[in-house]
């Protein structure tokens, strides 16, 4: 700052009856940035409160605490109910909202991008970014954009259900939100949006969203690859001769079957992962798991799918990959209560599996390609798998029909049949 070199802290305090941020400055910083861990609760006394700076809170608090020198800080064993505050609108309304707005939502996330480095060229710094798109019932998507350690640590799950606190509405391609520095998320959390939201995904919700997010940096008036408001189905062959190697991927609605799923057997249908986090763990149930992510340890891990299967119709087949909520979706079951019939059954296991085979689906995919040691190879995500409703197909199909400019169908033939059987 134009004081000098310094540090700050601060961090968000929560009971049951509301929220504040703390902040200090310099050697109180230093003092108290090794003690203050997340879920933890502390007594807190002799802190000074004063209006709070809105530019950098997104709390619904008009005020915040100041720490100082005579301010004490000390653990606290005394359990206390005690959640994140959230005031959550939907996609929809985000339209409506002033730039450097601040707003919470929870959403579905799908389409994460890698996380890419870039210098500022303000500062000269470098600069840790990494986008997806943000979506809900409302029936509208709108891309995202974390910073920094948030942005590194994000998982790359997609389909996942995450609350977001403190995002801040940007101008970006129309509109867009970018998650502040005071901001925060909790994947999947005990919301009962939570599985709202996942039933709503999964039952075709996913193929709905039109997008606020414009990608206007292309003249040739093609849909931005966040733009999934797409409803026309393709083939196969189209899939696979026309997905491109953009970053982000191309969407795509498809008909088709699925024939075969892991096939190999050095190739895992799911893998142990932290109950926390959610990240892969390292050991083994019965000598402990451990989770290089968040540092969670113990037996009890979970069991997500990272399924590999071929998808088919009349035009060719193409392999895909299906994570837990997707492959949930086309086994019937989540990837815990499989592994554990196949431990005690391995014929029901067998013909769970076998069930899954060659049921019409219409199913929504991700497709890029992907060049590696002068290797290009397709990479297709399940994003959304549904069952086939023949009476909503069927009504598709009458409309494609009538778009044709057909002639009326020739009926004399059947009128004189009519006749001479009533005669």
């Amino acid at each position: 700052s134009k004081q000098g070199e310094g540090s700050l802290f601060s961090f968000d305090l929560c009971d049951d009856s509301g929220e504040i941020r703390a902040t200090c400055f310099r050697e109180i910083a230093e003092r108290f940035y090794p003690m203050i861990e997340v879920g933890k609760v502390y007594l807190i006394a002799k802190g000074q409160l004063k209006m709070a700076n809105k530019k950098f809170s997104t709390l619904n608090n008009q005020y915040e605490m100041t720490l100082g020198y005579e301010t004490q800080i000390q653990p606290c064993n005394e359990e206390i109910s005690a959640r994140i505050h959230y005031n959550f609108i939907p996609v929809s309304e985000i339209e409506a909202r002033s730039v450097n707005a601040t707003v919470d939502i929870i959403g579905v996330v799908d389409n994460i991008a890698s996380v890419t480095r870039l210098t500022s060229s303000k500062t000269g710094k470098e600069m840790i970014k990494r986008t997806m798109q943000l979506s809900d019932d409302s029936g509208k998507g709108v891309e995202l954009t974390l910073w920094g350690s948030s942005a590194e640590n994000f998982p790359e799950d997609n389909a996942q259900v995450v609350a977001f606190k403190g995002l801040r509405v940007t101008e970006w391609n129309q509109r867009s939100l970018s998650l502040s520095s005071g901001g925060s998320y909790e994947i999947n959390p005990e919301l009962e949006a939570t599985e709202r939201l996942k039933s709503w995904w999964t039952d075709g919700g996913a193929g709905t969203v039109q997008s606020l997010t414009v990608d206007t940096r292309g003249a040739s008036g093609a849909p931005g690859a966040n733009d999934t408001s797409r409803t026309d189905f393709a083939s196969m062959q189209e899939v696979t001769e026309t997905m491109s190697e953009d970053s982000k991927g191309e969407y795509f609605n498809v008909r088709c079957y699925v024939s075969r799923i892991n096939p190999r057997e050095d190739s895992p249908m799911w893998y142990a992962s932290c109950p926390k986090c959610n990240k892969k763990v390292i050991g083994d149930e019965v000598n402990g798991c451990n989770c290089e992510n968040c540092g969670w340890s113990g037996h009890d891990c979970a069991y997500r799918y990272m399924l590999a299967v071929v998808a088919v119709d009349a035009t060719g087949s193409q392999w895909l990959t299906a994570f837990n909520e997707q492959a949930t979706a086309l086994l019937g079951k989540p990837a815990d209560q499989l592994k554990r019939i196949k431990d005690q059954s391995p014929q029901e296991f067998e013909e769970i599996v076998s069930r899954a085979k060659f049921q019409p689906l219409t199913m929504r995919m991700r497709a890029k390609k992907e060049t590696y040691n002068g290797n290009t190879r397709p990479k297709v995500h399940v994003m959304a798998p549904k069952k086939m409703d023949f009476v909503t197909e069927a009504r598709s199909m009458l409309d494609e029909i009538a778009k044709y400019d057909l002639p009326p169908p020739d009926t004399s033939a059947v009128k004189e049949e009519v006749k001479a059987e009533s005669d």
